[in-house]
């Protein structure tokens, strides 16, 4: 079983920081969504890569 964790995190625009993460807590899947305030929409930014 695996588990899921939301992580809501402010200004988190560097790839190599969401990499970073992945890597120090063996996260198997980062799903990134970035939501802007002016439209009020998320927008998914995932990418498949591993």
């Amino acid at each position: 079983m695996d588990d899921i964790v939301l992580i809501q995190a402010s200004n988190v625009e560097n790839d190599s920081a969401i990499q970073d993460l992945k890597t120090t807590c063996k996260i198997k899947q980062i799903i990134v969504y970035r939501y802007d305030e002016e439209k009020n929409v998320f927008y998914d930014l995932t990418t498949q890569a591993s």
